[in-house]
């Protein structure tokens, strides 16, 4: 397992530890954000946000995370078809919409995105 990931899982079963009722609600957000991020993305983009290959493109130092910060909701919610360029490399593979997301983990799995992998610091 890479560092970042056990520092992720190390910090998720920490504030799962905590109590529901005692986690801060950024922590709370984050948390959930991840697990989202978990199930949903992961398989495809990778744990590392590494994306694959020519395939499917990556999250971690992307550019096109930077430059569109506000389209990533909606490319969650409706997809994506067509070509995007992303570092420089051409994609093609269409992303499935994902509707089964609330609005609530939505906007909790978009702050982790980018918090993660782009346009935030922290």
């Amino acid at each position: 397992m890479k560092k970042s990931n056990l520092l992720i899982l190390m910090f998720a079963m920490t504030l799962a530890s905590c109590g529901e009722q005692q986690m801060p609600d950024n922590m709370r957000s984050l948390a959930t954000g991840y697990e989202m991020y978990s199930v949903h993305c992961e398989n495809c983009h990778g744990a590392e946000g590494e994306g694959l290959a020519r395939l499917i493109p990556p999250l971690k130092n992307s550019d096109f995370i930077k430059k569109y910060p506000d389209s990533i909701a909606g490319i969650i919610r409706h997809g994506q078809k067509g070509e995007i360029l992303v570092n420089g490399i051409k994609y093609n593979l269409a992303m499935p919409s994902n509707s089964v997301l609330t609005d609530d983990e939505l906007s909790q799995l978009v702050n982790y995105v980018k918090i993660r992998f782009g346009s935030v610091k922290q």
